[in-house]
């Protein structure tokens, strides 16, 4: 087993990784944008592929989560 691997920097407030915090601040940004873009179309609602790529960009998120956090159980 390797015991050599790095630790990832953390938010010194939080305790949450800050490769996370900039993944979940991307993620933020992205919904947002696609918010206003949608509100400026005066469309309720996004569309099929508004949604599809934002579960996309969510599903990634998580899987860097859950990777981060069984890095930081070893």
């Amino acid at each position: 087993m390797n015991t050599n691997r790095q630790k990832p920097a953390f938010d010194s407030d939080l305790e949450i990784p800050m490769s996370t915090n900039l993944a979940l601040d991307t993620l933020q940004k992205e919904v947002s944008s696609m918010a206003k873009h949608s509100i400026d179309e005066g469309r309720e609602h996004l569309n099929n592929l508004e949604i599809e790529h934002l579960i996309k960009m969510t599903n990634d998120v998580v899987m860097k989560i859950k990777q981060q956090t069984k890095e930081m159980d070893l």
